[in-house]
């Protein structure tokens, strides 16, 4: 189970970028905004060397092509950054090296496995009910299928015997509207309860105006649709714990910053809920979510700020991000608190909001210390899910400032109770390091899988495991990872 606008280079020499993969070499610092993508995808690649040179940013395929280069002079401050489009490979790796002369650095970006596109054609006589459209499978051969227009929407009809000729990875349905991509268990979920009959999947333009007037004003005018699957004679609401990706064409206003820009998910009582891991993707000018269920989702707008973050400020687009999909809400009076360094309370509130994981409301067991504020249901359901054990005799201590070892174990536990963890992918283990000693032994799991994962690379040679982080930095680490 996987999920799903920019990379930033975080201030604070201690703190390492979360799920992206950094290299050092000598005094160059290269960084990717993606550790894999498909053909097509755009990935920012930035770093930092010395003020005012050029860097050469060049990326050559496992096949030894050189498939992009590029010189890059580096600003005021030491950065640079370039975009790179993942070219047309085989999966496979792809080296991507930036530097002058000898004083380089590398890291590898890995292509994954193509899907397989169902789209409509260019073709379309508009005076036809529906048009013929193509499945293509990993072997080259074509699955048949339909849009019929509907009243208030459109109908994508597909045969389920044609259907279960896809095996081996995700379905992409394509429509000038919207693309919804079904991972692999989706795809096979809804393979295997279609059986010989038909799959339908109806995209209809929603009706937003009985909802509330402030729910009104959050969605505007902005793109709304409620989604239906039927597989064979039954009605699917969810594809059997696998995940749908959706991606909605939205082009925003002039004043629109990107980073409010959010996806609603309308319930029954018609409430809103922010889909935390919506995001804006500038380049296909697209709104972008993943649902593990169909219902009525829309675009919105949620406008949050606070009175000590302006918009001059390195953590501006984080922060912004995780206040508009309400991961964070701030200390309270409209502040952020940005350099106040991260309790484990606030800590433990943002992992789970940033992961849709809800506090518990009915609490039958909890750490002795949860007391009954902000925190309390999400410390009862971090217990519960084993997230976080505590730091012994039944406490948690949350009030207590949190430790980068603890950061990366609470991090660690939550990715693989989502089965997020990301692979090995480097060379790289904690011998590497001059400081592991100071790891603690519940710490050391989670700290190797990460380095072996390339997701932590630590800094002079050390990954400080006792040290702190800001609340900015949290904030900046969660937006690395919902973003991506």
């Amino acid at each position: 189970m996987t999920k799903k606008i920019s990379s930033f280079i975080l201030t604070g020499a201690l703190l390492v970028q979360i799920l992206m993969i950094t290299a050092f070499a000598a005094d160059v610092m290269l960084t990717l905004s993606k550790q894999s993508g498909n053909p097509g995808d755009s990935i920012t690649i930035s770093g930092t060397y010395n003020t005012d040179e050029w860097v050469t940013v060049k990326a050559i395929d496992s096949d030894g092509n050189l498939v992009f280069i590029e010189p890059v002079l580096t600003d005021g401050d030491g950065t640079f950054g370039t975009e790179f489009i993942v070219p047309d490979v085989d999966t496979g790796t792809i080296t991507i090296t930036a530097g002058s002369g000898s004083d380089a650095a590398s890291v590898e970006f890995t292509v994954k496995q193509r899907t397989y596109y169902y789209d409509d054609s260019d073709d379309k006589d508009e005076e036809e009910d529906s048009e013929d459209v193509d499945i293509t499978t990993p072997d080259g051969e074509t699955i048949p299928g339909k849009i019929e227009e509907t009243e208030d929407g459109y109908d994508i009809i597909i045969d389920g015997n044609d259907f279960s000729k896809v095996t081996g990875g995700s379905v992409k349905i394509g429509t000038q509207y919207v693309e919804i991509t079904f991972d692999q268990t989706a795809a096979e979920y809804i393979s295997d309860t279609a059986g010989s009959g038909s799959i339908v999947l109806s995209i209809v333009n929603a009706d937003t105006s009985s909802l509330s007037d402030e729910a009104q004003a959050l969605i505007g005018d902005r793109p709304a649709y409620e989604f239906f699957l039927t597989a064979g004679d039954i009605d699917l609401s969810t594809f059997g714990g696998g995940l749908a990706y959706v991606t909605i064409p939205y082009e925003p206003a002039d004043d629109e910053d990107v980073n409010r820009i959010v996806i609603y998910y309308i319930t029954d009582d018609d409430k809103l809920i922010v889909m935390t891991d919506s995001n804006y993707d500038g380049t296909s000018i697209n709104a972008k979510f993943s649902t593990g269920h169909f219902s009525m989702y829309a675009v919105g707008y949620n406008e949050v700020s606070f009175s000590d973050v302006s918009e001059d400020d390195w953590c501006y687009d984080a922060v912004t991000f995780c206040a508009a999909r309400e991961i964070t809400t701030g200390t309270g009076n409209n502040l952020f608190s940005p350099n106040a360094t991260l309790t484990r309370g606030q800590l433990i509130v943002m992992l789970m909001r940033a992961y849709g994981l809800d506090p518990d409301e009915e609490i039958t067991d909890n750490f002795a210390d949860a007391g009954d504020t902000y925190y309390t249901g999400y410390l009862a359901a971090a217990k519960r899910l084993g997230i976080t054990n505590g730091v012994g005799n039944n406490l948690y201590a949350p009030e207590s400032k949190i430790t980068r070892q603890d950061m990366f174990t609470l991090l660690y536990r939550a990715l693989e109770i989502l089965e997020e963890l990301p692979e090995t992918s480097s060379t790289a283990s904690l011998s590497n390091f001059s400081d592991t000693g100071m790891i603690s032994d519940y710490a050391e799991t989670a700290m190797d899988a990460l380095v072996k994962a390339g997701v932590v690379s630590g800094s002079a040679g050390k990954l400080d495991p006792l040290g702190t982080s800001t609340r900015a930095q949290m904030a900046q680490v969660l937006y690395n990872l919902l973003s991506l």
